[in-house]
């Protein structure tokens, strides 16, 4: 069943990641074991997220060698959601490693007396959602979350609030079979509350559906602490230009 699980958490992750792009007018395309995109993602997104394990390792490369010789001039970052890949022989270099979570539909919720998780409707709405997603990284100078993207019924962008005031956020984005939780950002000191209220969030909009998503470092600690459990592990590789 873990396999299932990352396998699903992977293709939501490629979806919501293909959401993006298309939302900034550069979307991928499906293949049975990758998402590719030739055309260049927004920061933070990869180019290619893999969609199935060493089963397959036969057909991503041969995929993600010839979209490189296409395109040799520009950095590239693979999602290898299984951890399974070795992509050296093209010039690529590990940069992270992160662990999928699963938050099981059964599993018991929180009493949250003074903590709202609210939707984002609105395109100013979700100007200030991104501001404080970007918080104080001055780095961040092109948002990836375009108004377009509200208009989507399976994507929900989150604002959850303590007594009317805002301490952190998330993006809910549902799949064939999962609700992927991303995106996540919180105030110092209110991290369990917000991931208590985000879980509430998708369980009230997908009462049967698992929630899954990525987290590594104090984040995924917080998570686990609210719910969730790790079922995998991930690996992003880049090629510098």
């Amino acid at each position: 069943m873990t396999d299932e699980l990352v396998t699903l958490a992977a293709r939501n992750n490629a979806e919501w990641c293909d959401a993006v792009c298309r939302a900034n007018g550069k979307g991928g395309v499906f293949r049975d074991a990758l998402w590719i995109n030739q055309h260049g993602t927004p920061r933070f997104y990869p180019d290619a997220v893999t969609l199935a394990g060493k089963k397959m390792t036969g057909d991503i490369l041969p995929l993600v060698s010839d979209a490189i010789a296409a395109q040799p001039q520009r950095a590239w970052a693979v999602k290898d959601s299984f951890a399974e890949l070795d992509l050296t022989a093209l010039n690529f270099t590990p940069f992270f490693e992160a662990t999928w979570i699963c938050r099981d539909p059964s599993a018991k919720g929180h009493v949250l007396n003074e903590v709202t998780a609210r939707i984002v409707r609105t395109e100013a709405e979700l100007a200030a959602w991104s501001k404080a997603w970007v918080g104080d990284d001055a780095s961040i100078v092109s948002l990836p979350f375009k108004p377009i993207l509200l208009q989507d019924p399976s994507i929900l962008f989150v604002r959850v609030e303590r007594l009317g005031i805002p301490i952190g956020g998330g993006v809910l984005s549902r799949s064939a079979g999962a609700v992927g939780l991303s995106n996540v950002f919180t105030d110092p000191g209110y991290e369990d509350l917000a991931w208590q209220a985000l879980a509430a969030c998708a369980t009230r909009h997908n009462p049967s559906m698992p929630l899954v998503g990525y987290e590594r470092g104090n984040d995924l600690d917080a998570a686990c602490r609210n719910g969730f459990r790790p079922i995998g592990t991930l690996r992003v590789w880049v090629r510098s230009a």
